[in-house]
This record gives C-alpha cells, structure tokens and sequence, in this order.
C-alpha cells in the first residue's frame, strides 16, 4: 500500500491516490488518513482530503493536549500534524507540538520522540523568520532507526524537513546545498520518499539551472517528463 500509493503520487495520478487511500480508511484503518497531510505539503491536489484529517485530529484537543497521554510509539502522530500546521504557517499549533514532544523526550529519553521535537523546533524558528537558525537546525537533524523501521514510517527519514531544507536553501540561492539537500529523496529505502520526489526534482531543476549546469537540468526535466509532470517544469 506505501509503495503503490507513493507512486500514485509521482505520477500526479491524484483521483487514483484518493480512491486508494480512501479504500483502506473504508476498510477500518484511520490512520492512513494523515497521508493526506504529507501529500498536500508535496503538492498533490488533496487539499480537502487534508483539511479533514486536520478535522480528524481535533478529538486531541484544541492544541493536541491529549497527546500528552499517548504511548511513546505514537508520538509520530504529534509531529505529523506539528508539520502540517507548519506548512500552513499556523505557529501557535506546531509551538504547542513542539512542546509536548519536547516534554516527552527529556521524560522518557526516547531518540524518536527528541527527533520530532527537533523537527519541529526548526519549524518553529522558520515561521520566526529566523532562516540562519532553522537552516543550521535541519540541517542538523539526522534520522534514526534501523533500515526496516525507516522504510514504512512516515516520519522517521524526515521527509517535510528534508524538503523545507532544500527549499529554503533555494530561496536564498545556495543552490548546491539545494541540490544536495534535494537529491536524498532518491535514496531506495523511505517508501514514504517517493512522495516526493516530483517536488524535489523541480527544486533540483531550479538549482541546477542557476548553477549553468545545463547537463544536470535536462536529466531532472526528462525525469519530471517521464512522470508525467509537465506542469512542474518551469519556463
């Protein structure tokens, strides 16, 4: 189910990608419903379908109060939705997250939980406007668990940090580091990765363009062509 609706995904095949995800929530398992929040923050055209797993995560509590209840291993949830709301620019919810998981980790001293916390820290110095800080913090962020866990986790490879990275770096014109920061979203194992890869490319196209490397772009545009993703190709 990752696999296939992460290529439902690349290709902008998003009516497939709603009947799939929507099959499975039907069949009894909700929580696939927060897939939704990453494709939206990738671009895909599931902006309802996002607004209502945000609607779904109000029964938390009005700032997620109640994930202070939660067992460890769900703490992923609290940073989904901390980067959802961050995408949407809303500070007071991912300050809120940012909070909790902070708690959690120095609690429990769970490695996964302090990474979300991190993540989120960087997100909340990016809607500060503090570029410098939020690029040196995801910058600094690094994945942990093993090869198996990393592969059908949503959070754990940090996919919404990974590309805020790569687009922040774009937007100041270090477009190396973009392209470095970019390309991790070809890596084989995150399944959750290939949600991302058209968004990345078009970064990717954009810097190499910049930085005169002619050969480089034209790989990425017949890359995004292969896809399918025409529209994501700029002039």
């Amino acid at each position: 189910f990752m696999g296939l609706q992460g290529l439902f995904a690349a290709y902008g095949r998003d009516s497939e990608l709603v009947t799939l995800v929507d099959s499975v929530i039907d069949a009894g398992n909700s929580v696939a419903m927060t897939l939704y929040l990453l494709h939206a923050i990738a671009g895909a055209e599931v902006e309802e379908q996002a607004l209502e797993a945000e609607e779904f995560g109000e029964q938390w509590g009005e700032q997620y109060e109640r994930f202070r209840e939660f067992r460890e291993e769900y703490m992923w949830v609290a940073w989904l939705y901390g980067t959802w709301h961050a995408h949407r620019g809303d500070s007071a919810n991912v300050r809120a997250l940012q909070g909790i998981l902070e708690t959690r980790a120095a609690a429990s001293g769970n490695t996964e939980t302090a990474l979300y916390a991190e993540a989120l820290a960087a997100d909340v110095a990016l809607l500060n406007g503090d570029t410098t800080h939020a690029i040196e913090r995801l910058s600094g962020l690094s994945s942990v668990g093993t090869s198996d866990s990393l592969s059908g986790a949503f959070g754990l490879s940090l996919p919404t940090e990974r590309l805020r990275l790569a687009e922040v770096l774009c937007a100041q014109r270090r477009y190396r580091e973009c392209l470095d920061s970019a390309s991790v979203f070809d890596h084989q194992t995150p399944l959750v990765y290939v949600i991302f890869v058209p968004a990345s490319l078009q970064l990717r196209l954009r810097a190499a363009r910049a930085l005169g490397l002619s050969d480089l772009a034209r790989d990425y545009q017949q890359r995004l062509t292969t896809l399918g993703r025409l529209e994501m190709i700029e002039p």
